[in-house]
């Protein structure tokens, strides 16, 4: 197993888990706020891997693998409840500060994940770490594509 990036370091992942809790009841307030702030933060992050000149592999696995972790939670929260309310946008920004003071707690910031994790995307280089997902992308792409 490659030397991964922490999944607790990872905002998108915080977001997938709220989503879990909402889905199956545990949390009664819709994460469907901070997944549209997450999949509109990808956006931004697609255009600037093209700029960059990531390779299109890394850009589709990017596309693909937040299309499933924001996309179709995105998807059954709009057919299951589509308003934002006070209560999802309040519970987002406290979140938010929970995530940030978590990635102090552990010296880290949003600029060493971005270039950890954003020269994986774009170059490969060795100071990158994959994502959870990155990895187990690459591992079945590796076996059922490329059958090795």
């Amino acid at each position: 197993m490659p030397n991964l990036l922490r999944s607790d370091f990872i905002l998108s992942y915080w977001i997938l888990a709220w989503f879990i809790l909402y889905t199956i009841g545990i949390v009664r307030t819709s994460p469907l706020f901070a997944t549209l702030l997450g999949a509109i933060e990808n956006i931004g992050s697609v255009i600037y891997f093209i700029f960059m000149g990531a390779p299109a592999y890394n850009i589709i696995k990017f596309i693909i693998i937040n299309s499933i972790i924001k996309g179709l939670p995105i998807w059954y929260m709009i057919v299951r409840s589509p308003s934002i309310s006070r209560t999802s946008i309040i519970a987002t920004l406290t979140m938010v500060v929970l995530y940030y003071t978590w990635l102090l707690m552990n010296s880290m910031n949003l600029y060493k994940i971005y270039e950890l994790v954003g020269n994986g995307y774009i170059d490969g280089t060795n100071t990158s770490r994959k994502t959870f997902f990155s990895y187990w992308y690459d591992v079945a792409y590796d076996k059922i594509i490329k059958r090795r």
